[in-house]
């Protein structure tokens, strides 16, 4: 009986022991590794990566493009586009300015419906109105429409790809 005792009160100092430590609970299947760190300046289009790692600037408007896009400066606007291995066109980006015009001289020079509907839009940095100009493949043709002092300027996206998460970044890095 003593045998069974003392047997019984060792078991029970050993659970009491193993018991002991951190009143927290270990989480089942979880390590202590930090989050990943997201990569603000990436963007995947078609399954291509990209970073945002170059500042451009056209007419005192100011933001940031990869520098794998090939730029193209004309006297009324900038284009940025990437050309694919296969030959395909990934998207162009144009940036056009109009000191002294107005949306409506904008619409008209871009060949637009002069009744196009404009949705208001804004960042952190920027107020604007945008216009979708839907495509039979799916892809985007948005351009949005910035006033700013005596400018106007307009960011026309071109693309038969997702590109709304470049887009957002682009107009997020949008300053004067």
């Amino acid at each position: 009986m003593k045998k069974l005792l003392f047997c019984l009160l060792l078991i029970m100092s050993f659970v009491l022991f193993a018991g002991c430590g951190s009143s927290k609970p270990a989480a089942e299947g979880k390590t202590n590794t930090a989050p990943a760190e997201v990569d603000e300046s990436l963007v995947v289009i078609n399954g291509l990566e990209f970073h945002l790692d170059k500042e451009g600037s056209f007419n005192g408007l100011n933001y940031i493009i990869p520098s794998d896009f090939a730029e193209a400066e004309h006297p009324v606007y900038v284009q940025y586009s990437y050309r694919q291995e296969d030959g395909v066109n990934l998207l162009f980006y144009r940036v056009f300015a109009y000191p002294g015009k107005d949306i409506t001289y904008a619409i008209n020079d871009l060949g637009l419906d002069a009744n196009i509907p404009l949705t208001d839009g804004k960042t952190d940095n920027i107020e604007y109105k945008v216009y979708e100009e839907p495509r039979d493949d799916g892809g985007t043709i948005h351009f949005y429409f910035i006033d700013h002092g005596d400018t106007l300027y307009t960011l026309n996206f071109v693309s038969k790809y997702d590109i709304q998460d470049f887009e957002q970044k682009i107009l997020n890095s949008v300053k004067f």
